[in-house]
């Protein structure tokens, strides 16, 4: 099903067209092939337990973190079977709402895009959120903590709630999908404002650079290893979002900060 013309039609193309900005028919067959390869891994466990689903996201994350990943996309695609099964299970978990079980199957009917989207995005975030090198920030808890509350007490599920910014920015949260709930969405930002956001959360103070794990003609990503994680911030997203911050898990069960023009 990955590879017919429907496929290519209906999701694949769309995906590349908004996320990538081209299409080739190398673009095509890859996209096809992660499609594939990530529809095949849930299916395999969609009748695991939790405890099971849970220790293949682990696994999967602790080897890609062993196995390398700065700087290169290259490491982004998985080579063995066990890596897409991982992956897959990271997915789900990633994919589900807050306090709800993993339902694996459930996935699939997500559609093609978004899993493709998904899959990408975690893809991506793991290259970074699993890379240790690099400076550690200090974190005034205070400052934290003020920024913190402006995406806390926000319910995932709501859309249109406004959030104004320190610097006088005016967001709009954007409502999300049921398989989207770790994730907010927001319009009306700017570079300049989510990379405050950035660094009021990490508490940086000067140049970006030292922290700077991916870099590539499609974007960048950044991330600061800090006492309470790691808080990534990145230019390149497999939603089409423009800019996207990933920290740890708020109270709300929100994990990912996608931003907008």
């Amino acid at each position: 099903i990955a590879h017919s013309p429907e496929a290519r039609t209906q999701q694949i193309d769309p995906f590349l067209r908004n996320n990538v900005g081209n299409i080739s028919g190398d673009l095509e067959q890859s996209a096809a092939t992660v499609l594939n390869y990530v529809s095949q891994a849930v299916m395999s466990i969609r009748d695991y337990s939790q405890d099971q689903i849970q220790s293949l996201a682990t696994n999967y994350q602790n080897t890609f973190a062993l196995s390398g990943s700065e700087g290169s996309y290259d490491k982004l695609v998985q080579n063995n079977w066990i890596s897409w099964v991982g992956l897959a299970a990271t997915l789900a978990i990633s994919m589900t709402p807050p306090g709800e079980a993993v339902a694996v199957g459930e996935i699939l009917v997500s559609g093609g895009e978004e899993i493709l989207g998904a899959t990408l995005d975690n893809e991506i975030s793991s290259a970074a959120i699993f890379e240790t090198k690099g400076a550690s920030s200090e974190p005034q808890y205070a400052l934290y903590s003020s920024q913190i509350e402006k995406f806390e007490n926000l319910n995932p599920k709501n859309s249109g709630t406004t959030v104004v910014l320190d610097d006088g920015a005016s967001l709009t949260q954007n409502y999300s999908t049921k398989y989207q709930k770790r994730a907010m969405d927001f319009t009306g930002a700017n570079e300049q404002s989510v990379e405050n956001i950035f660094r009021n959360l990490t508490c940086i103070k000067g140049p970006l650079d030292p922290y700077l794990k991916i870099d590539s003609d499609i974007g960048k990503v950044y991330t600061v290893k800090t006492e309470i994680g790691n808080i990534t911030y990145r230019t390149v997203s497999g939603s089409g979002k423009d800019w996207t911050i990933d920290l740890p898990t708020m109270s709300n069960g929100v994990s990912r900060l996608k931003f907008s023009k």
